[in-house]
């Protein structure tokens, strides 16, 4: 319960149990706790949900700038703010929007002018820096066709790892734990992930090039593009949303076609310098 004064100011907080057992005749003023944690009413909902998810709150006061209690926002009024908050993030970072926000904002053209330019910059990144990596490496895939079948696997599992390690990160930042240890805990685990997972498919990669008679140079320089690009992916899948929160933003703002380009273009420059360190 919370205690104000005659003037409606928050003053503390009172449990019912410490109510319950205490004499008839204590005052109230002696049972009560000045540590409140409050939020103000401009505040984001989102944010007042992460402060409720952040200390196990069953409640929180509204107060105004002189610490007048305006009304309590329940652990019930969150669940359906995470419930929403979720739903839009996941949109966003798609490249999408929500249908209701669509049709209010004026339809089909205004939905393709807020997802059309992620698509414009995509398609201008792969060709000119997608392109330009595999027209300097011509030469080697023109000795080695072979490498050209692997680049599918590579540019698919980088973009893949990437977005899951952003997905897994964005949703950590979002609980409202201090960014140092989230950034901290979540980066080890996933780079620790990343390095295993990417040590057992880039094996398996090799062993399918060696069984298909390939050079030993070729499967050794498949297998360790694909080990080092899952790591790299899943490094950063971390650190763009780290980098977000640090300046303030919202990590979910992350594009999911963005991180996609950025990481064909990252796991086509691994394998083609792992290619020509090896083979050529």
């Amino acid at each position: 319960m919370y205690v104000v004064s005659e003037e409606g100011l928050l003053e503390g907080v009172l449990s019912l149990r410490e109510l319950i057992i205490s004499p008839p005749d204590t005052r109230v003023g002696e049972l009560l706790s000045g540590d409140v944690m409050t939020v103000s009413p401009e505040q984001d909902q989102e944010e007042v949900a992460e402060v409720i998810s952040k200390y196990d709150l069953l409640a929180v006061p509204v107060v105004d700038d002189r610490e007048k209690m305006l009304g309590i926002v329940t652990v019930d009024d969150v669940m359906d703010v995470f419930s929403d908050e979720a739903e839009e993030d996941i949109m966003r970072f798609a490249g999408a929007t929500g249908l209701e926000e669509e049709a209010a904002a004026g339809g089909l053209l205004a939905n393709l002018g807020r997802r059309l330019p992620w698509f414009i910059v995509a398609v201008v990144v792969e060709i000119l820096v997608a392109g330009g990596i595999l027209k300097l490496y011509s030469p080697l895939f023109s000795r080695f066709v072979v490498l050209i079948f692997f680049i599918p696997l590579l540019v698919t599992m980088g973009g893949n790892i990437a977005v899951q390690s952003s997905t897994i990160m964005g949703h950590r930042l979002s609980t409202g734990a201090p960014l140092k240890r989230s950034a901290l805990r979540a980066v080890s685990g996933e780079m620790a992930w990343g390095v295993l997972v990417g040590l057992a498919t880039g094996a398996v990669v090799a062993g399918i090039a060696f069984a298909f008679h390939l050079t030993p140079s070729v499967g050794i320089s498949v297998g360790l593009s694909l080990a080092l690009t899952v790591v790299a992916a899943a490094f950063m899948g971390c650190a763009l949303p780290i980098a977000l929160k640090a300046m303030r933003r919202d990590p979910s703002t992350i594009s999911g076609p963005m991180l996609g380009t950025t990481m064909d273009v990252m796991s086509l420059a691994i394998y083609l310098c792992i290619g020509r360190l090896l083979i050529g």
